[in-house]
């Protein structure tokens, strides 16, 4: 009669191997990881400020050209007219009815790290020189900080995470760096590393899964036969 210890073992071997893809996911060994950071951003006398080194820091939403260099090629348009001047952008044979005067654009505020001050992009309509009328006008910080922050608790569980713990890793990646409440403070989340400790291959792990499944099969049988 077979050791019922030694048929024990046997049965929970097998029953591991078989449910492999049950929950070898969730182990999350293959892929990429992201590690999130967060910086503390303070407004004071209506200018912005990130508090410490984050290098890694790129831009954040709602708000363009903040790592950017005030001369940088992308960024040239705004450096001419943050001064308060205008650039005309031609559009020529325009009809009313097809044209807008409102800006539809993923950053509609611009600020540069050097001054800290916050410009709220403008447009208008010039009819004589058929042509948009683009600017730029000083606008309150804070009020940009509440109108496009999330609080924290309304973030995802990593972007929480890394708020209280000043940084996390993550499975995902985010698209731009996120711009988050808490407790009357500001903080831009962002990608600061990642890391990859085996690469992600969908048609190995499943191989991987389908050999374990067989093993816990020969497992099982073996224990059920006695050992």
């Amino acid at each position: 009669m077979a050791d019922p210890l030694r048929r024990t073992a046997l049965l929970v071997m097998a029953a591991l191997f078989i449910t492999t893809p049950v929950w070898g996911p969730a182990l999350d060994i293959t892929g990429r990881d992201y590690q999130y950071q967060a910086a503390l951003v303070t407004v004071d006398d209506n200018r912005i400020q990130v508090e410490g080194d984050h290098s890694e820091l790129n831009g954040f939403d709602a708000i363009d050209c903040f790592e950017e260099p005030r001369h940088s090629r992308r960024c040239a348009v705004e450096s001419r007219i943050v001064n308060g001047s205008s650039i005309q952008a031609p559009y020529p044979g325009a009809r009313n009815g097809a044209r807008s005067s409102r800006l539809d654009v993923r950053e509609p505020y611009v600020a540069f790290a050097d001054t800290g001050r916050v410009y709220e992009r403008t447009t208008g309509w010039n009819d004589s020189a058929e042509a948009y009328v683009l600017g730029l006008e000083r606008t309150n910080a804070s009020r940009v900080f509440e109108l496009y922050s999330q609080p924290v608790g309304q973030s995802a569980r990593p972007v929480r995470r890394t708020v209280e713990t000043g940084s996390a890793w993550a499975d995902d990646s985010l698209s731009e760096p996120v711009l988050v409440s808490s407790s009357g403070r500001y903080y831009i989340v962002y990608v600061a590393d990642t890391r990859s400790t085996l690469g992600e291959k969908p048609l190995t792990e499943r191989l991987f899964e389908l050999i374990s499944f067989g093993i816990g099969i020969l497992l099982f049988e073996r224990a059920r036969r006695g050992g």
